[in-house]
C-alpha cells in the first residue's frame, strides 16, 4: 500500500547532507509500521514526505500503486489520515467541528458526518453526547489525543500517518490509548506508518519495525525478528540488552498455559482432591465452579478439615487471575507483585484453561535466547517435571 523506492531528501542548510539516504521500503494493506530510531535519525522526514509536508528531493512514494507526484496536494491530504503529538486541534472548534472538518470539504452530507463522528467518539471511548459539544480546552491531554486520532480517521482514509501521537501522554493514560488504538487496528486494518522513540511502544503497536540510522534503515522487520536476530551491533545495542524481557510483550499467557490437570470442582470427593495432590507432587489445586471459572484454591489443611466433599467454605481465595491474552511481562510482574510461583488463566469468558507458572515463563524465556528463533516453540503438554515446577502453592 505504502512503497517508498530510493527516497531521499537533502536540506541546504545542514550543508546539503542527506537527512533520509536513499531508502526503499515497503508497508503492506493493513499493516502498521513503526519507524524507530534516535533522534535526528529521518524517521519524520520520511513520514512527512508521504504526504508531501516535506517534498523530496529524489525518490518516489506509490500509495496504492500510485506515484503521490501525481496527486493534488490538497487532495493527497485529505486522503491520508494524519495524528501528530501536539495534536493540533483548533481551540476555536467544537470536538464535533474538528472532527468533522476533513468530511465537510469532501462535501459529506450533515447526517452522515453526525453519525461518523458519534461513531469514532464512541470508537475512542468518548461519550459523544458529552463530548462533541466540548472544546479542547475543556478536554484533558489524554482525551485531546483520543480526539486528535478520531480526527485522523474521519474521512476514513486508506492510510494514517502517525508521528509520536501518544508522546506527550502520561503513562497510564498512553497505555489505554495504546490499547485502544490497537483494538480499533485490529478492525479497520488501516495502512499505518507510526513514528517513535518508544522501543516498548513500538514492539507493542508495530506489525513491522523499521530501525533509521543516520538517515537509512538499518533492520526492517517484525518485533519479535528484530528481538529475537538483530542484524547489527546498532540494532542490538538500540533495542536493549533486556532483550529476553521484551520479548515476553509479545508472548500472551494463553503460550504458556499449562493443562488443567491439577484441578478440583465444588462438590469434588475430599479424597479424590488428596489423591490428586499426592498423585502431582502438588500441594494446592485450583478449585473451579459450575461455570468452569476458578474460584479459588485449597491444599491439604483445608482438605483435611473438609467433609466428604469439597465446599466453598474451605476454599481460599486466588491474588489474582491471568487473562490468556495478557503478556507474559505482565504476567510476570504479577506473579512477583503477589509474591507467588504460579496463577491460573482464563479465556474471554472466564473459564479455567490451565496454569501459568514463573518457571514456565522463565523456560520460554531461555528458549527465545537459547534458540535466537522468532516465537520460540515450548512443547504444549507438561511433562511430569514440569507439574513438579507448579507444586508451590499460592502463599
Amino acid at each position: 500500500m505504502i512503497e517508498l523506492r530510493n527516497l531521499t531528501k537533502r536540506f541546504a542548510a545542514r550543508g546539503d547532507k542527506a537527512v533520509v539516504d536513499d531508502i526503499s521500503m515497503t508497508v503492506e494493506e493493513g499493516e502498521l509500521c513503526v519507524l524507530l530510531g534516535p533522534s535526528g535519525c529521518g524517521k519524520t522526514t520520511t513520514l512527512k514526505m508521504v504526504n508531501r509536508l516535506v517534498q523530496p528531493t529524489s525518490g518516489r512514494i506509490l500509495i496504492g500503486g500510485v506515484d503521490t507526484a501525481g496527486f493534488d496536494i490538497v487532495e493527497l491530504r485529505r486522503r491520508i489520515g494524519y495524528a501528530i503529538q501536539q495534536v493540533g486541534l483548533f481551540p476555536n472548534m467544537t470536538v464535533a467541528d474538528n472532527i468533522a472538518l476533513v468530511p465537510e470539504m469532501l462535501g459529506w452530507n450533515k447526517t452522515r458526518i453526525r453519525e461518523r463522528t458519534e461513531q469514532l467518539l464512541a470508537m475512542v471511548s468518548l461519550d459523544p453526547a458529552t463530548f462533541m459539544p466540548c472544546y479542547p480546552r475543556d478536554l484533558s491531554g489524554g482525551q485531546q489525543q483520543r480526539v486528535g486520532v478520531a480526527r485522523a480517521l474521519a474521512a476514513d482514509p486508506p492510510v494514517m500517518l502517525m508521528d509520536e501521537p501518544f508522546g506527550a501522554i502520561d503513562p497510564i493514560n498512553r497505555t489505554s490509548i495504546q490499547d485502544e488504538f490497537r483494538h480499533i487496528q485490529k478492525s479497520l486494518r488501516k495502512t499505518v506508518m507510526f513514528v517513535s522513540h518508544d522501543i516498548d511502544e513500538a514492539m507493542k503497536m508495530g506489525d513491522k519495525v523499521a530501525i533509521f540510522r543516520d538517515g537509512k534503515i538499518e533492520q526492517m522487520a517484525s518485533p519479535d525478528e528484530l528481538l529475537a536476530r538483530p542484524a547489527s551491533a546498532f540494532v542490538a545495542d538500540f533495542v536493549g540488552t533486556d532483550r529476553a524481557l521484551k520479548r515476553l510483550r509479545l508472548m500472551r499467557a494463553a503460550d504458556a498455559a499449562m493443562e488443567p490437570a491439577r484441578v478440583a470442582r465444588l462438590g469434588f470427593a475430599s479424597a479424590d482432591a488428596r489423591t490428586l495432590l499426592r498423585d502431582h507432587l502438588a500441594d494446592t489445586l485450583v478449585v473451579l465452579d459450575a461455570q468452569n471459572q476458578p474460584v479459588g484454591h485449597v491444599g491439604p489443611l483445608e482438605l483435611a478439615a473438609a467433609g466428604a466433599t469439597l465446599d466453598a467454605a474451605r476454599v481460599r481465595p486466588l491474588p489474582a487471575v491471568v487473562r490468556a491474552t495478557d503478556d507474559l511481562r505482565s504476567v510476570m510482574s504479577m506473579l512477583l507483585a503477589h509474591g507467588v510461583t504460579w496463577l491460573p488463566a482464563v479465556d474471554a469468558e472466564g473459564g479455567f484453561i490451565g496454569y501459568v507458572t514463573h518457571e514456565r515463563i522463565a523456560l520460554m524465556a531461555r528458549a527465545a535466547c537459547v534458540s535466537g528463533e522468532a516465537s520460540p516453540q515450548v512443547a504444549a503438554a507438561p511433562r511430569a517435571d514440569d507439574i513438579a515446577l507448579v507444586a508451590g502453592a499460592v502463599r
